[in-house]
């Protein structure tokens, strides 16, 4: 067997000299000047005369006292102090019994303390004459649980050298290995001494379980982590709060959620709710509702909201208003409102747009157009964006959908309360999506009686795509007539819609007589007619007068029309479809085969 040569880092470095000599020789060296400093004469000043203040008036005590300084005296209090500290210079190691200097070794390890732990084992080596031991290199493992001078590597090297020494390693050497681990992670190792462990036939006990699972956690193994606390659950070993907590607040920075709901729920369910933190509960609302959780979210709400142990913030209250506009929880978006009330919250159309998403989503049409009449009468008018969420629930109901919002919309009026523009918008959306443009007319017509800002830009967008999509020109120029009386200014989408439906295959009322009367009687007309879709031309040229840029359905409308006609004008519109950015590829080869010219001169048209 080697000789135990502690090194620097783990023993520290051990002096050949005998220490109780050094500290006898250091104490009398102190003793020696603490007497010769109080025994020295004081100084005198130039002419051999005392300072006023020391003169004595007779002539005994003008004599000097050369008698030794009493200790316990008031003039020398000040130096009892030192004196004793110098006569105490010995290692008070040496005052402890063997037991408990292990006990104290041990202490010292657990607490990751690495110089005292050094001192101790140079004391036990140097001055008990303790041979190395298991139990010693047990105690160099266990002080590398200190996060910054311990680590995973220092363990290996100690336990190569256990090994060279020849010592085998007992339960507590490997549950101390495994509590190091826990913090300086190291899987392979690990797994080796839990190896060790079950081959020796060896029980790792509850608190090598807790190092286990904290190291496992630490390393984000979650699965295997979730697996071995759930066995230490099955098995009734009691865990520890601070591995629920540790684990709890590591899976909510992974936005693993489930997990740490699941958790949480444990602890409520065998009653140790009380023992959970205020800040679990903090962190599993704010991350829960961050990701749209909605099991965290109303679970952590309903757990210290709703009890007033929790005040959540205006922005926490915020995304858990938004978890339950997702998944439709009308209870729950109601009673964030509720908190936010009570610290009188001046409401913004976000706030609004979430509980009416709330409403929407749980097919509750009714409180959906009361809350755009609460919006409204707020003074946070819904803008038609918001109208999205009702509109897809009156598109995925049946064909009457329309009809009910219509009939819970003209209720609402009756009873005094407020109906936006961008409500009866949203329903006229929902007639066009049928195919219903009838419908959608009607109600534009009773818009005035509806709401008394009349109808936006937005109205006459969705009816002239309800023309486009039934090809109703004629329907289409009224409601631009429409759009000029009201004074209200297009936008591109309202031009797009214009140059679009002027491309349909309907004829102005003279070319569609001259259809009915035959070819011979047009001919007796005043001139021929202009062609259907010359308003397309004039619309597309004051669209790009107000700086607005066709979509490319627009050019392609328009090119297809011009193609069916043999205009030539279909080239430069391709040609300027293609400068705006547009891949107009496609659109030029489907003019080449259905226009069927020569190669030479679709080469020098498109170019």
């Amino acid at each position: 067997m080697q000789p135990f040569r502690p090194a620097l880092g783990s023993l520290g470095r051990y002096t050949t000299c005998k220490t109780k000599d050094l500290l006898c020789a250091r104490s009398r060296l102190a003793l020696q000047t603490v007497f010769s400093a109080v025994q020295s004469p004081a100084p005198h000043r130039p002419g051999g005369r005392h300072p006023r203040r020391h003169l004595n008036t007779s002539r005994n005590e003008q004599k000097q006292d050369h008698s030794p300084v009493r200790l316990n005296g008031s003039s020398s209090k000040s130096w009892v102090g030192f004196i004793r500290q110098a006569q105490d210079l010995h290692d008070p190691l040496a005052e402890h019994s063997l037991e408990a200097l292990y006990e104290r070794l041990n202490l010292e390890a657990s607490k990751g303390r690495l110089s005292s732990v050094e001192r101790i084992i140079e004391h036990l080596i140097t001055e008990r004459k303790v041979k190395p031991s298991l139990r010693l290199y047990e105690c160099r493992i266990l002080v590398n649980v200190h996060p910054e001078t311990g680590s995973a590597a220092k363990v290996g090297a100690l336990l190569e050298e256990v090994e060279r020494a020849g010592f085998s390693l007992d339960a507590s050497a490997y549950h101390a290995v495994i509590k190091v681990l826990a913090v300086h992670p190291d899987y392979l190792l690990r797994n080796d001494m839990l190896q060790a462990i079950r081959d020796r036939w060896l029980t790792l006990s509850t608190d090598g379980w807790h190092d286990v699972v904290a190291g496992l956690f630490r390393e984000r193994q979650l699965e295997l982590a979730m697996e071995k606390l759930e066995h230490m659950q099955n098995e009734g070993m009691k865990v520890e709060t601070w591995l629920y907590d540790a684990a709890i607040c590591l899976l909510l920075d992974l936005e693993e959620v489930s997990a740490a709901l699941s958790i949480v729920q444990h602890r409520v369910a065998q009653g140790d709710d009380t023992t959970i933190s205020g800040n679990v509960w903090f962190s599993l609302l704010d991350i829960g509702s961050r990701c749209l959780h909605h099991p965290s979210t109303v679970y952590a709400w309903r757990k210290r909201v709703e009890t007033f142990y929790l005040n959540p913030s205006d922005g926490l209250c915020l995304n858990v208003l938004h978890t339950a506009a997702r998944e439709g929880d009308t209870d729950l978006a109601a009673d964030v409102f509720r908190v936010l009330s009570n610290r009188n919250f001046s409401f913004a159309v976000a706030h609004y747009e979430a509980l009416l998403e709330a409403y929407c989503v749980a097919n509750d049409v009714k409180m959906a157009l009361t809350v755009l009449s609460v919006m409204t009468g707020a003074g946070r008018p819904p803008e038609d964006a918001s109208m999205i969420p009702l509109l897809d629930l009156l598109r995925r109901g049946d064909a009457s959908a329309p009809r009910r919002a219509l009939k819970i919309l003209r209720s609402l009026h009756a009873e005094k309360q407020p109906i936006p523009t961008a409500a009866v918008n949203c329903i006229i959306a929902a007639f066009i999506s049928q195919d219903s443009l009838t419908h959608a007319l009607q109600l534009y017509n009773d818009l005035n009686a509806l709401c008394p800002k009349g109808p936006s830009v937005f109205t006459f967008n969705i009816l002239l795509h309800g023309c486009v999509v039934a090809a109703r020109k004629d329907t289409a120029m009224f409601l631009a007539s429409e759009l000029l009386a009201l004074n209200i200014a297009p936008n591109a989408q309202t031009y797009d819609a214009l140059v679009v439906v002027s491309c349909s295959d309907s004829d102005p009322p003279a070319f569609t007589a001259a259809k009915e009367v035959g070819e011979e009687q047009s001919k007796t007309m005043d001139g021929p007619a202009p062609p259907s879709y010359e308003d397309a031309f004039r619309y597309l040229a004051e669209m790009q007068a107000a700086n607005y840029t066709p979509r490319f359905a627009t050019y392609e409308a328009l090119v297809k029309r011009c193609t069916m006609a043999r205009d030539v004008r279909a080239w430069s519109l391709v040609e300027e479809a293609k400068e705006k950015g547009y891949h107009a590829w496609d659109l030029a080869r489907w003019m080449r085969e259905t226009w069927k010219v020569d190669e030479q001169r679709v080469d020098g048209g498109t170019t």
